[in-house]
Order: C-alpha cells, then sequence, then structure tokens
C-alpha cells in the first residue's frame, strides 16, 4: 500500500484529484494480489488501470496544450513509454514472465516518479505563468 502524501500535489486540482484516483486503483491492485486473488481478478484491474492511466494522460495532455505547456512533445512521449511498459508487464503477468509483485512496483515506481518529477514540472510552470 501506498499512501496518499501531498508531495504528490502539483498544484492543479483535477490533475491531483486524479492522481489520487490512480493512487487507489494501484493499491486496489496491491490488496488484491496480497489476498492472493487469481490472475483474471489481478488482470481485471490491471486493465482498468490501463484504461484509467490513458484518460488521464489524455486529459493532462489537453490541459498542457492549452496552457502552451512547452515540454508538452517531451512529455507526450513519456506517457506513451510508460503506456508501452505497462502493456509488456500486464502481457508478462499472464504469462508468468512477470509476478504480481513485480506489476505493483512497476507501478509504485511509476507513479511516485511521474508524479513527483514529470508532472510537478507542470505545477512549476503553472505556478511561474501566473506571478
Amino acid at each position: 500500500m501506498i499512501a496518499w502524501d501531498d508531495n504528490y500535489l502539483i498544484g492543479v486540482e483535477r490533475i491531483d484529484f486524479e492522481h489520487r484516483i490512480f493512487l487507489d486503483l494501484i493499491n486496489n491492485f496491491n490488496q488484491s494480489r496480497l489476498k492472493n486473488e487469481n490472475i483474471g481478478v489481478l488482470s481485471g484491474i490491471l486493465q482498468e488501470i490501463a484504461l484509467y492511466a490513458k484518460f488521464h494522460f489524455k486529459s493532462e495532455e489537453n490541459m498542457m496544450q492549452r496552457i502552451h505547456y512547452p515540454d508538452l512533445t517531451e512529455h507526450q512521449n513519456h506517457h506513451r513509454e510508460l503506456i508501452d511498459l505497462f502493456s509488456t508487464k500486464m502481457v508478462g503477468i499472464e504469462t508468468k514472465m512477470f509476478s504480481a509483485k513485480d506489476v505493483e512496483k512497476f507501478l509504485v515506481d511509476w507513479f511516485v516518479n511521474h508524479v513527483t518529477h514529470e508532472d510537478k514540472k507542470i505545477g512549476a510552470f503553472i505556478k511561474s505563468t501566473t506571478k
């Protein structure tokens, strides 16, 4: 389980709200993993996370476009890379190439690193333009 921490706030209410949901989905996967749920249940949760991630990334990208975020293309590329890696993990869990714990670690690292490094830049950009 990973607890919400205000260090994950980027200062954009909608994006911060979406991040909380994303974290909740990761924790749902972790709880199911710890309950030794079958691969069907785990795969279903991963599919939900994948769909939500795509929605959230599009939401972020639309916002970045509206504010003329200078690193939009780089951020979009980062999103695509994360989705591609996650797709590999999803297939890997079904083929037993990756364990559920491996996938959970990937999700937590993805969330923490992307939010605290990449998404924080968006918040900083917004603050710098509203002074």
